[in-house]
């Protein structure tokens, strides 16, 4: 008995596991002044000293991480993973979002700025009439295919005329002289057509003022496909107040 509950719960921790992994994330780190840098990552170094560090296959949540770099101020080089000319610059933790590519930047200040995020796409199967589309994020327009739990089924041509529908509107919107004129276009196109977040970040990048990218912004949200990562569309925005205003919106939507 005992050891068919063992067996049990390594099944539940391998399972859990297994999910997991479909969730895991990358990180891209780099300085502002291209200074070369090494990294330590939840106790895992990375020493290979070089203006960009690439880590991939994080799990998503808190992760501790500390920063040495060349001529770096601040912190001493105390506990570092290797002597020299490196200086601890950063010790702090950054939160990695699931299924994601984060880049952040190691600014002037010896702080740790994310700059981007955008979500991975998932792999899928694609043969000449048939897409498998898995359904997480990058869903381009309505499937009318079957639905088995995890992936709707449908026609390529549906998913390529989707595709090439959103490019045209961006070239429309792009040739506007009036952002008024833009915010209109692109409010009429959500209106009639499926969107996702990646395309609504887009689409906001179109607005010349501030006002408008946020006014896009409140409008879509009840629109996107992909709700779970709207936080994606913040780096679409100029100003902290902005992004500060949307959050504050979208938390007291019913």
């Amino acid at each position: 008995m005992k050891n068919l509950l063992y067996t049990f719960i390594a099944l539940v921790i391998l399972t859990v596991s297994a999910k997991a992994d479909g969730f895991r994330s990358k990180l891209h780190i780099r300085t502002f002044n291209d200074r070369s840098i090494i990294v330590e990552i939840d106790r895992i170094n990375y020493n290979n000293p070089s203006r960009e560090i690439f880590i991939s296959d994080l799990a998503p949540g808190d992760h501790k991480i500390k920063i040495w770099a060349i001529g770096g101020t601040g912190y001493q080089n105390v506990h570092a993973p290797r002597p020299g000319t490196f200086r601890l610059v950063y010790n702090g933790f950054i939160n990695i979002p699931a299924r994601s590519k984060v880049k952040a930047v190691l600014t002037h200040q010896n702080t740790l700025k994310i700059t981007d995020i955008d979500p991975l796409q998932v792999n899928y199967h694609q043969e000449c009439n048939n897409t498998i589309v898995p359904n997480v994020y990058g869903c381009y327009g309505n499937y009318n295919g079957n639905y088995n739990g995890n992936y709707y089924t449908s026609n390529c041509s549906n998913n390529n005329y989707q595709q090439n529908q959103f490019e045209e509107l961006k070239d429309l919107v792009a040739r506007e002289s009036f952002d008024d004129t833009r915010l209109a276009i692109c409010k009429d196109y959500i209106r009639t057509h499926q969107i996702n977040s990646n395309q609504t970040k887009q689409l906001i990048g179109l607005m010349t003022f501030e006002s408008n990218r946020v006014e896009l912004a409140k409008f879509s949200y009840r629109y996107v496909s992909d709700p779970d990562y709207f936080y994606t569309v913040y780096q679409a925005f100029t100003f902290d107040s902005s992004i500060n205003e949307l959050i504050y919106w979208i938390n007291h939507q019913s």
